[in-house]
C-alpha cells in the first residue's frame, strides 16, 4: 500500500478548492460487484477537468497522487480535455484539506467525505449491513440531485 499524505499550503488548498468548485466533480457511483450481496457497490471519486494538461500534471506532482487521463474526443472543433482523477483513499486525504475553502461544492464534499470516512478498507466479510447500504443509496441519490445540470429546484 502506498503511503499517502497531503502536504499543501493554505494557498494551494484554496487554489485546489477553487478548481474543484469551478471544474471539479465530487461523487460516488454504483458499480457491479458480484462479491456483494446486492450485486453492486458504491465507489467514491473526485475529478478536476481542464484543457490545459500541464496544469493538471503540475497539480498531480505537487499533491503527490492522482492520475491524469485524457477525456474522449468530443465532436466538432473542441479542444482535447483532461481529468485529474482521485480514488476513494486519495479523496479521503484530500477533501479535509480543501473543505474549508469550498463554496459551490461544499455539500457534495461533505457527503463524499462522510461516505469515505465510514468505508471499511481491505474488503468486508459478508458485505454491507442493510442500514449502511440504505444510507449509501440515499447519499447517492442526494449527490445525483446536487450534481444535476440545470436550474436548482426551489423547495
Amino acid at each position: 500500500m502506498r503511503n499517502l499524505y497531503v502536504d499543501l499550503t493554505d494557498v494551494e488548498c484554496a487554489y485546489l478548492a477553487g478548481l474543484v468548485d469551478g471544474e471539479g466533480c465530487l461523487n460516488f457511483y454504483r458499480t457491479s460487484n458480484r462479491s456483494c450481496t446486492k450485486g453492486y457497490t458504491f465507489v467514491a471519486r473526485m475529478a478536476i477537468s481542464n484543457c490545459h494538461v500541464e496544469t493538471l500534471i503540475g497539480l498531480r506532482e505537487r499533491i503527490g497522487f492522482g492520475r491524469v487521463v485524457q477525456k474522449p474526443k468530443q465532436p466538432g472543433n473542441r479542444k482535447i480535455g483532461y481529468n485529474l482523477c482521485f480514488d476513494a483513499r486519495e479523496v479521503r486525504l484530500l477533501l479535509p484539506a480543501i473543505l474549508p475553502y469550498l463554496r459551490i461544492k461544499r455539500k457534495q464534499a461533505e457527503l463524499v467525505l462522510g461516505f469515505v470516512n465510514r468505508q471499511k478498507w481491505g474488503g468486508q466479510k459478508g458485505g454491507l449491513s442493510q442500514v449502511e447500504h440504505d444510507m449509501r443509496a440515499s447519499e447517492h441519490a442526494q449527490l445525483r440531485e446536487l450534481n444535476r445540470r440545470g436550474l436548482p429546484v426551489n423547495n
